[in-house]
Protein backbone atom coordinates (compact mmCIF):
# COMPACT_ATOMS: atom_id res chain seq x y z
CA UNK A 1 0.00 0.00 0.00
CA UNK A 2 1.79 3.60 -0.82
CA UNK A 3 1.85 6.06 1.81
CA UNK A 4 0.64 9.44 1.06
CA UNK A 5 1.63 12.67 3.35
CA UNK A 6 -1.07 15.18 3.38
CA UNK A 7 0.52 18.38 4.65
CA UNK A 8 -2.36 21.04 4.81
CA UNK A 9 -2.89 24.00 7.93
CA UNK A 10 -6.57 23.63 7.13
CA UNK A 11 -7.82 20.66 9.21
CA UNK A 12 -10.62 20.22 7.34
CA UNK A 13 -9.58 19.72 3.81
CA UNK A 14 -6.82 17.57 5.22
CA UNK A 15 -9.58 15.40 6.65
CA UNK A 16 -11.27 15.77 3.29
CA UNK A 17 -8.15 14.71 1.39
CA UNK A 18 -7.82 11.66 3.67
CA UNK A 19 -11.03 10.33 3.75
CA UNK A 20 -10.82 10.37 -0.09
CA UNK A 21 -7.58 9.16 -0.53
CA UNK A 22 -7.93 5.77 1.71
CA UNK A 23 -11.32 5.39 -0.18
CA UNK A 24 -9.14 4.96 -3.09
CA UNK A 25 -6.73 2.20 -0.57
CA UNK A 26 -3.73 4.59 0.00
CA UNK A 27 -2.47 4.58 3.97
CA UNK A 28 -2.43 8.56 4.90
CA UNK A 29 -1.01 10.88 7.54
CA UNK A 30 -1.77 14.32 7.65
CA UNK A 31 0.73 16.92 8.82
CA UNK A 32 1.13 20.94 8.94
CA UNK A 33 3.83 22.76 7.70
CA UNK A 34 5.87 23.03 10.87
CA UNK A 35 6.06 18.90 11.30
CA UNK A 36 6.65 18.08 7.26
CA UNK A 37 10.29 17.27 7.06
CA UNK A 38 10.34 15.20 10.22
CA UNK A 39 7.01 13.57 9.10
CA UNK A 40 8.60 12.64 5.71
CA UNK A 41 11.73 11.22 7.35
CA UNK A 42 10.12 9.31 9.63
CA UNK A 43 6.88 7.69 7.52
CA UNK A 44 8.72 8.22 4.35
CA UNK A 45 5.49 8.32 2.48
CA UNK A 46 6.18 7.87 -1.59
CA UNK A 47 3.66 10.95 -2.24
CA UNK A 48 3.17 14.07 -0.92
CA UNK A 49 0.07 16.59 -1.39
CA UNK A 50 0.80 20.06 -0.02
CA UNK A 51 -1.42 23.33 0.16
CA UNK A 52 0.42 26.18 -1.69
CA UNK A 53 -0.54 28.51 0.83
CA UNK A 54 0.07 28.30 4.48
CA UNK A 55 0.73 30.20 7.35
CA UNK A 56 4.51 30.43 7.62
CA UNK A 57 5.71 28.47 4.34
CA UNK A 58 4.26 28.17 0.54
CA UNK A 59 3.86 24.46 -0.53
CA UNK A 60 6.42 25.11 -3.70
CA UNK A 61 9.50 25.58 -0.94
CA UNK A 62 8.31 23.35 1.23
CA UNK A 63 8.51 20.29 -1.36
CA UNK A 64 11.97 21.52 -2.75
CA UNK A 65 12.96 20.67 0.91
CA UNK A 66 11.22 17.53 0.67
CA UNK A 67 12.69 16.63 -2.31
CA UNK A 68 16.47 17.17 -0.70
CA UNK A 69 15.36 14.64 1.72
CA UNK A 70 13.42 12.12 -0.39
CA UNK A 71 14.22 12.70 -3.78
CA UNK A 72 12.04 10.05 -5.34
CA UNK A 73 8.50 11.42 -3.75
CA UNK A 74 6.29 12.55 -5.87
CA UNK A 75 5.24 15.74 -4.47
CA UNK A 76 1.59 17.38 -5.70
CA UNK A 77 1.30 20.97 -5.07
CA UNK A 78 -2.58 21.70 -4.39
CA UNK A 79 -4.54 25.26 -4.23
CA UNK A 80 -7.96 26.41 -4.32
CA UNK A 81 -6.31 28.59 -7.37
CA UNK A 82 -5.56 27.78 -10.26
CA UNK A 83 -1.77 27.42 -10.59
CA UNK A 84 0.34 26.15 -13.56
CA UNK A 85 2.69 23.07 -13.49
CA UNK A 86 5.22 25.04 -14.99
CA UNK A 87 5.34 27.47 -13.09
CA UNK A 88 6.29 25.40 -10.14
CA UNK A 89 8.77 22.71 -11.84
CA UNK A 90 11.67 24.96 -10.93
CA UNK A 91 10.77 23.81 -7.24
CA UNK A 92 10.53 20.32 -8.29
CA UNK A 93 6.40 20.25 -8.23
CA UNK A 94 5.51 16.89 -10.04
CA UNK A 95 1.84 17.90 -10.30
CA UNK A 96 -0.79 20.45 -9.18
CA UNK A 97 -4.01 19.97 -8.05
CA UNK A 98 -6.97 22.21 -7.49
CA UNK A 99 -9.18 22.46 -4.52
CA UNK A 100 -11.87 21.91 -3.66
CA UNK A 101 -10.85 18.31 -4.42
CA UNK A 102 -12.66 15.62 -5.87
CA UNK A 103 -12.33 12.15 -6.31
CA UNK A 104 -11.42 12.67 -10.18
CA UNK A 105 -9.31 15.74 -9.44
CA UNK A 106 -7.67 13.43 -6.97
CA UNK A 107 -7.23 10.31 -9.32
CA UNK A 108 -5.46 12.73 -12.38
CA UNK A 109 -3.13 13.39 -9.99
CA UNK A 110 -1.94 10.60 -8.96
CA UNK A 111 -2.41 8.65 -12.10
CA UNK A 112 0.25 11.04 -14.13
CA UNK A 113 2.72 9.18 -11.67
CA UNK A 114 1.55 5.42 -12.60
CA UNK A 115 0.69 6.23 -16.32
CA UNK A 116 4.25 7.59 -17.49
CA UNK A 117 6.47 4.11 -17.27
CA UNK A 118 7.54 4.55 -21.24
CA UNK A 119 6.40 6.54 -24.19
CA UNK A 120 3.45 4.93 -26.03
CA UNK A 121 4.82 6.34 -28.94
CA UNK A 122 8.91 4.82 -29.49
CA UNK A 123 8.86 2.53 -26.17
CA UNK A 124 11.50 4.53 -24.36
CA UNK A 125 11.53 4.19 -20.88
CA UNK A 126 10.62 6.50 -18.24
CA UNK A 127 10.95 5.07 -14.90
CA UNK A 128 13.92 6.72 -14.07
CA UNK A 129 12.97 10.21 -14.79
CA UNK A 130 12.23 11.67 -11.01
CA UNK A 131 10.16 14.58 -12.41
CA UNK A 132 6.44 14.55 -14.69
CA UNK A 133 7.29 15.40 -18.07
CA UNK A 134 4.79 16.64 -20.97
CA UNK A 135 7.10 15.33 -23.80
CA UNK A 136 9.00 11.98 -24.38
CA UNK A 137 12.79 13.32 -23.81
CA UNK A 138 13.17 10.48 -27.05
CA UNK A 139 11.16 11.53 -29.69
CA UNK A 140 9.20 14.44 -28.55
CA UNK A 141 5.84 13.11 -28.74
CA UNK A 142 3.40 14.39 -26.35
CA UNK A 143 2.33 12.61 -23.65
CA UNK A 144 -0.21 14.31 -21.77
Amino acid sequence: MQKVLIINDCKLEGIIMKDLLQSLGYDVKISNEYDAITQVEEYLPSIVIANFIMKKVTGDKLIEKIKKVKPDTWCILSSSNSINLESYRAFNVDAVMQTPISEEKLKDALNIKKMIKFCPYCGENLKEIKRAIIYCPNCGEKLQ
